[in-house]
């Protein structure tokens, strides 16, 4: 397909009727996106009508959650963004001498920045892996397949309220 003909097919798929015109495919797709987003309505109402009678019949020492938790959530995505931007741009320079023989600067640019975004995940995904693993190896619901001295069958015990991992 020419560059043109490109041009005039995204200026011709500018509405859902075009676009399910050129594809009836996406008329199925357009159906159960609609179908999952409706879904969404009965499914918050009920997890709203579970908070609330769980928290009314809470015991005294209990904390339920808050959406003020999420602040150290926020801060920590934040740091990691920075980290992750910092780690690419220092691994880049070290990874670009050990990558094969480009036909451009480009490519070898983009095979760099490729191979440091890669390195970058696998430390990150390496520690937060070994750090779930190091909370979760004393915690009741581990089960001893997976190195934990407890069992699933623990799971469901004090539910709502059950104690969480530190």
């Amino acid at each position: 397909m020419s560059e043109k003909a490109k041009v005039v097919e995204v200026q011709k798929n500018e509405n859902v009727k075009d676009i399910v015109k050129s594809s009836p495919m996406q008329l199925i797709f357009f159906i159960a996106a609609g179908f999952t987003i409706a879904l969404q309505v009965p499914f918050g109402k009920a997890c709203y009508d579970f908070i609330v009678k769980a928290e009314a019949n809470k015991p005294k020492d209990y904390e339920f959650p808050k959406i003020t938790d999420f602040s150290l959530m926020l801060i920590t995505t934040v740091v990691f963004t920075v980290i992750q931007y910092v780690c690419e741009y220092a691994f880049k320079g070290m990874i670009r001498p050990f990558i094969k023989k480009c036909a451009s600067e480009k490519e070898l640019d983009m095979r760099a920045t490729k191979s440091a975004k890669y390195f970058y995940r696998f430390f990150y995904f390496f520690f937060a892996v070994s750090w779930g693993f190091s909370i979760l190896i004393n915690h009741p619901v581990m089960p001893r397949c997976m190195g934990g001295k407890g069992s699933l069958d623990l799971m469901w015990v004090d539910f709502p309220y059950t104690k969480h991992a530190p």
